[in-house]
């Protein structure tokens, strides 16, 4: 068997990780009521 470091196997499936530009960038604001649907499937 293969050890493959926890860092790794999370990249794998797809976790972002710490470092990654894509957490620096803003989120951007729902628009509600329009997107209430996704805004709760999100947050619940």
């Amino acid at each position: 068997m293969t050890d493959v470091r926890p860092s790794q196997r999370m990249r794998d499936l797809g976790i972002v990780q710490q470092g990654a530009g894509i957490l620096a960038e803003p989120a951007r604001a729902f628009d509600l009521p329009a997107e209430c649907d996704a805004a709760e499937r999100i947050v619940d």
